[in-house]
C-alpha cells in the first residue's frame, strides 16, 4: 500500500464538484486521489493511505456518512472531512457524535473553512502517525529489554551455580586439606605393611590376592584424598595464547595406549590456526579427563570424534568451541544433573567422582563453558567454550 503522509481522496458523486476540489486542494497535497462513489473510494483505500478524506453527504447508493463508517474499517487514523448541506445538519452532527467524521463543512464550502479543515486534518494525521511510530519504537525497546533481562536472568542463574558450585568445592577442599595429613600418613604406612607382607614366603595365593586388592584400594583412597586437596587450590592461571588443536593431539597423544587397547578409533576435525588465551596444563588435565571417560563408556571398537571452530556471540565475542563426542553408552537422563557435583560417579566404585567437578571448576576460572549433550545408549557430546587469543 502507498504510504504518503500528504495525500486527500475526495468522493463526490458530481465530476464538475471533484474537478472543483481538486483544484482548489491541489496546493494543499503531494497526491489527490477522486472516486465518484463510496464504493470506489473503498477501493481505492485498498491501494493507498490517505491523511485526510472529503466527502459529499448526499450521495446514490452509500451516503456520505455511511463511507466515512466504512472508512474506518480500513483507516482508522484519517482525519474524514464531511461536505453537507443544511438539511443534513443533523446527520452530520450525529456522524461526529458517533466518531465517523471528525469535522463538517457546508456547502457550498469556504474556502478559508476547507482550508483550515484540511490544514488541521494533515496535523492530525501527522500526530496519531508519530505516535503510531513512537509506540512501535517503545513496543521493540521493550521486547529488546524483556530479551536483555531474560539474558541477563539466565546469566545470573548461570552465575549463581557457578558460585554455589565453587563454594561447595571450596568447603571440600578446606576440608581434605584439614584432614588429608592424618588420613595420608596412615595410607603410607599401610602400603608399606602390605608390601613387605607380600614378600613374605609363607602367604598363600588367596592371601596374595586379597592384600592385592586391599594395595588397590589404598591407592584409591589415596588418589581421592589427593584430588580433594586440589579443590581447596585455586590454581594460578598462567594464560598464554595456545593452539587448541596441539592441546588435544597432546591429549590424545598420552592417552594412545588406552585407545589402543579397546581399538577406539578417533576422528579429529579441526579449524586452523584456533588460538586459545588459557592455561595449556589445567586445560590439558580437562581434556584428558573427557578423553579418558569417553574411552570407559565406550566397548571395544568404538569411535570418538574430536573438533574445534570458531564463535561469535551476538555481542561479537570470540571464542573457540572444543567437541568431544563419543557413541558409548550415554547417562541415564535421571542423573545428568548430577554429573558435576563432586564425588557423584557414573562408573560406580571405579571412578572417585571429582573429575568433573575438577573440569568444570578449571573451565570456570577461564571465563569459559561447560556443556554436555547425552542419550542413553547413543552416547556423550561434551562442548567446551573457551576465550580466543586477545
Amino acid at each position: 500500500m502507498e504510504q504518503t503522509n500528504r495525500i486527500i481522496l475526495c468522493v463526490d458523486d458530481e465530476r464538475k464538484i471533484l474537478r472543483a476540489l481538486k483544484h482548489f486542494l491541489r496546493q494543499k497535497a503531494d497526491r489527490i486521489l477522486t472516486a465518484t462513489s463510496g464504493e470506489e473510494g473503498l477501493a481505492l483505500l485498498e491501494k493507498h493511505a490517505p491523511g485526510v478524506i472529503v466527502s459529499d453527504m448526499r450521495m446514490p447508493g452509500m451516503n456520505g456518512a455511511e463511507f466515512l463508517n466504512r472508512v474506518l474499517d480500513f483507516a482508522p487514523h484519517t482525519f474524514r472531512i464531511l461536505l453537507t448541506g443544511h438539511a443534513d445538519i443533523e446527520a452530520a452532527i450525529s456522524a461526529m457524535n458517533k466518531g465517523e467524521i471528525h469535522h463538517f463543512v457546508h456547502k457550498p464550502w469556504d474556502p478559508a473553512k476547507l482550508g483550515q479543515a484540511i490544514k488541521k486534518g494533515f496535523e492530525h494525521h501527522q500526530l496519531i502517525q508519530a505516535n503510531l511510530a513512537l509506540t512501535d519504537s517503545l513496543s521493540e525497546k521493550n521486547r529488546e529489554l524483556e530479551e536483555l533481562n531474560s539474558t541477563l536472568e539466565h546469566k545470573v542463574i548461570s552465575l549463581t551455580e557457578q558460585l554455589l558450585h565453587s563454594e561447595r568445592l571450596s568447603s571440600l577442599g578446606r576440608l581434605a586439606a584439614g584432614i588429608v595429613h592424618e588420613v595420608m600418613t596412615p595410607l603410607t604406612i599401610s602400603v608399606g605393611w602390605v608390601e613387605t607382607v607380600l614378600k613374605c614366603s609363607n602367604i598363600t595365593e588367596d592371601q596374595k590376592d586379597s592384600l592385592s586388592i586391599a594395595t588397590e584400594e589404598i591407592f584409591r583412597a589415596a588418589s581421592i584424598m589427593e584430588r580433594m586437596q586440589d579443590l581447596s587450590r585455586k590454581k594460578h592461571l598462567i594464560k598464554t595464547p595456545t593452539d587448541a588443536n596441539k592441546l588435544i593431539d597432546h591429549a590424545l597423544d598420552l592417552l594412545i595406549h588406552p585407545l589402543k587397547q579397546k581399538n577406539i578409533s578417533i576422528s579429529r576435525s579441526f579449524e586452523a590456526n584456533k588460538r586459545i588465551n588459557v592455561d595449556g596444563k589445567q586445560i590439558t588435565q580437562v581434556l584428558l579427563n573427557l578423553i579418558n571417560n569417553a574411552i570407559d563408556s565406550l566397548d571395544s571398537g568404538g569411535r570418538i570424534t574430536v573438533s574445534t571452530h570458531a564463535v561469535e556471540s551476538k555481542k561479537g565475542m570470540q571464542s573457540v568451541h572444543i567437541v568431544i563426542k563419543d557413541n558409548g553408552s550415554g547417562i541415564a537422563p535421571d542423573i545428568v544433573q548430577q554429573i558435576f557435583e563432586p564425588f557423584f560417579s557414573t562408573k560406580g566404585n571405579k571412578g572417585t567422582g571429582l573429575g568433573l567437578s575438577i573440569c568444570k571448576g578449571i573451565i570456570d576460572n577461564h571465563g569459559g563453558e561447560i556443556d554436555f549433550k547425552s542419550r542413553l545408549g547413543q552416547g556423550t557430546t561434551f562442548t567446551l567454550s573457551l576465550p580466543v587469543e586477545p
